[in-house]
């Protein structure tokens, strides 16, 4: 237990520091891109993503989770999976191919047509992806498997901004740097593992993907249309204006909030799936990464809540200041949805995919039955609010299947909730301090510098033992 003890740590400490670096790229990639492109140009990418992403997730079975999850993969399964892996990116990008016009018409953009044809080569060259980069995942060895995430962030950073400034401020710089990104991630994936593919396909291993995968694939499908259908009903609702905003702010909100699910996830499945034999041992290591989890989320809303004007004025610029009330209800959306996905590893790692599904079943009901009216009703802000419901019941769906398969959780819940404490008590001086000063840029960095000195301070009397204990780790570790 202790060496796994050492390679989680190990593994996490390598993670976070390029998941904090990659953040920061695409995060100056953000602000830089939004203020050289019109809004209306973040939402044809936003429909070019949707259609590609779409199709990738319409046909997702499972395969880089399949060997994550298996215990002891052989080459000949290795070898299918990997197979199976191309001919899907293939067939995909032929249909991508063949949907780009019929996808000009339905949302009236003519460019569309000959974007989405480029657009095709994204899955067909992400198909090529060598599976050395979810075993690395599978042995926690996140310091080879960090170069394949960095080098797609940087060189879509690099492209991107680039073509950008020297040549065209507009969507074809930002189609580019995303087909850039993919290949350089699928090269160094094959540089970072020793794993060779050879052409041999065992129609048992390709059974034994899909029998794992089918179900995940059902839930696969559910989660791109929750995340993905408001793009299209904003975009053939309200238009690409109002598309690029809701994007724009649902990138910003993502960088702080949601994509910080990646960060213990990754880590946190290929760890339960090694100890999946014993529940009590997963709910001891799930009650720390809930605590870990919502200690690191609750402050970023809370300082959003306070000061929400300061992220976009520094992310995007003044004109984008429309979106503060979205991106409030996006923040607080990120909470709920990171908080519910920590569950989601201790499913998978115990095989009950079928739980998974029917439960991602009753979040898209409740999911169409809200986008629709609210977003006719209030705008893009009605699809902030359907996404904020939408994972507020999964949060609450993904705590009943955990009791189902761990038994008990109350004791896990009560400890990892106490990870708010902290920000919820910093919160206090800052508001106060709200309510005395006029809402200018000098007074919101005041009241941020308030609430983060008395967080640190609250934090420190509270979780000072955790503290050192990692400190300690990390001594040993060097």
């Amino acid at each position: 237990m202790n060496t796994l003890k050492k390679r989680v740590f190990t593994a996490s400490l390598w993670f976070s520091g390029a998941f904090i670096l990659s953040k920061a790229l695409a995060f100056v990639r953000l602000a830089i891109m939004a203020r050289l492109l019109s809004q209306d140009q973040f939402g044809l990418m936003a429909i070019i993503v949707l259609v590609v992403a779409s199709l990738w997730a319409l046909s997702d079975a499972g395969i880089e989770v399949s060997v994550v999850q298996k215990q002891e993969p052989t080459d000949v399964w290795l070898h299918t999976a990997w197979q199976m892996s191309w001919m899907r990116g293939m067939l995909l990008a032929g249909i991508c191919w063949l949907s780009a016009y019929p996808a000009s018409l339905f949302f009236h953009q003519p460019e569309l047509s000959i974007l989405l044809k480029w657009a095709a080569l994204i899955p067909l060259v992400h198909g090529f992806t060598s599976l050395g980069y979810p075993l690395l995942q599978k042995s926690l060895d996140f310091k080879k498997r960090v170069w394949v995430d960095l080098s797609k962030e940087v060189v879509f950073t690099l492209v991107a901004v680039g073509l950008a400034l020297w040549w065209k401020a507009d969507v074809t710089a930002l189609l580019a740097g995303l087909m850039a990104g993919t290949a350089a991630a699928v090269m160094v994936s094959y540089a970072v593992h020793d794993y060779r593919p050879r052409l041999i396909f065992d129609k048992v291993s390709a059974r034994q993907i899909m029998g794992f995968g089918i179900h995940l694939l059902g839930a696969g499908i559910l989660i791109f249309l929750m995340t993905n259908l408001d793009d299209a009903v904003i975009g053939r609702l309200l238009g690409m204006e109002k598309l690029g905003q809701y994007t724009v702010a649902f990138a910003l909100a993502g960088l702080m909030t949601s994509q910080l699910v990646e960060l213990l996830n990754a880590v946190l499945f290929p760890t339960l799936s090694s100890i999946q034999d014993s529940p009590e041992q997963m709910k001891r290591i799930l009650a720390k990464t809930l605590r870990l989890m919502i200690g690191v989320l609750t402050p970023i809303v809370v300082s959003v809540l306070l000061v929400t004007e300061l992220p976009i004025r520094i992310a995007l610029g003044e004109h984008w200041l429309m979106i503060q009330p979205v991106l409030v209800v996006l923040v607080v959306m990120g909470w709920m949805r990171g908080v519910g996905k920590v569950f989601g590893p201790a499913i998978l790692a115990m095989g009950c995919s079928v739980q998974l599904h029917k439960m991602k079943w009753i979040e898209f009901v409740c999911f169409v039955l809200l986008i629709f009216p609210l977003v006719l009703y209030w705008g893009i802000l009605g699809a902030a609010a359907t996404l904020l419901i939408v994972y507020t019941l999964s949060l609450l769906l993904h705590i009943k299947v955990s009791e189902e398969i761990l038994g008990d959780v109350s004791q896990l819940l009560k400890f990892g909730f106490r990870g708010a404490l902290p920000a919820l008590i910093a919160w206090l001086p800052a508001f106060v301090l709200c309510e005395f000063l006029s809402n200018t840029i000098l007074h919101s960095w005041l009241v941020l510098f308030v609430f983060v000195l008395c967080w640190i301070v609250v934090v420190y009397g509270m979780e000072r033992v955790f503290i050192m204990d990692v400190w300690r780790r990390k001594q040993g570790e060097l």
